[in-house]
């Protein structure tokens, strides 16, 4: 992915706006992750660098630097209207309107069509809304993750019992994991899924994501687990792009596609599913095509 310069610099001033006392609370900090993550063209490498900004302090010329880096790049009003674009989608990250009130555009229009040294008050009360939802699906989400982790540790010891999963360390046991949450939505848009689609799905992810029998089993295994496919798509999603490759990521689709095809048809309701992922994955719309259209050739 090509980086935006703009909203590279936007993200930088949003940083400087979430941290109060030049910190951000560790109960926010996840919360403010994935609003940072709603930002269009932003690269692995590029998140990497907002990760690090994330933790570090940032002084008094750091601060006037990144104002100044986006009032140039903010030089017209093509430029102006991808900001304001790329500000909604961190404001309203949860599709706001129905369940919350959308942070008003014009409220972000004042606060980037013209940077000053104001722009970082303004964004910073802009903030209270999105992460005040986030951090209420984030104790929800705690209590969602606490339970199911319960679960999933005593089918993790089985395997480990069984000397199944040994050679896999912490960070691969997390991505698998996160893997299975992500199928288990697909898998729940109708609900079913038979012992013959259990193999056929087992034997696919050994031969798209080269996994082995064993981490193939854990990840059917995660994906069963009830009600993990209730946790926030978007932070699933966040983790899932941090633990993976874009390779990984893109192939993950045919995966995702192929567990939706195993009773033979493709719903709709499953189709949504792999969209929603896709996007929420920051893959691009020829990556969904090209594997819906391999999925598609072989009904």
């Amino acid at each position: 992915m090509v980086d935006s310069p703009i909203a590279k610099s936007l993200a930088k001033v949003v940083i400087v706006a979430a941290k109060t006392e030049n910190e951000i609370h560790a109960e926010q900090l996840e919360c403010v992750k994935d609003l940072l993550f709603q930002l269009p063209e932003i690269s692995e490498r590029s998140w990497q660098e907002l990760n690090c900004l994330l933790q570090s302090p940032i002084d008094a010329k750091k601060r006037r630097a990144y104002l100044q880096e986006l009032k140039v790049l903010l030089s017209s009003e093509e430029e102006r209207a991808f900001a304001l674009y790329a500000l909604n989608r961190v404001m309203n990250i949860d599709g706001t309107g129905s369940k919350n009130e959308p942070v008003p555009v014009q409220a972000m229009q004042e606060a980037i069509g013209k940077v000053t040294a104001k722009t970082v008050d303004k964004i910073s009360r802009l903030l209270r809304v999105p992460i005040k939802i986030r951090s209420a699906i984030n104790t929800r989400e705690v209590q969602q993750i606490c339970a199911i982790e319960t679960m999933l540790e005593e089918r993790v010891s089985d395997l480990k019992s069984a000397q199944l999963s040994m050679c896999m360390d912490d960070t691969e046991m997390r991505k698998l994991c996160l893997a299975g949450i992500l199928m288990a939505r697909v898998i729940g848009a109708d609900g079913v899924l038979e012992d013959k689609e259990v193999a056929q799905t087992v034997r696919y992810l050994e031969e798209k994501w080269k996994l082995s029998t064993e981490e193939a089993h854990f990840v059917i295994i995660v994906s069963l687990s009830g009600k993990v496919e209730e946790l926030d798509l978007i932070r699933v999603c966040r983790h899932f792009y941090e633990f993976t490759s874009e390779l990984e990521r893109i192939q993950f689709l045919d995966v995702l596609f192929q567990v939706g095809m195993e009773d033979g048809k493709l719903m709709d309701d499953e189709i949504d599913e792999v969209i929603n992922i896709a996007a929420n994955l920051k893959l691009e719309q020829d990556h969904f095509q090209t594997a819906f259209n391999r999925i598609v050739q072989t009904i």
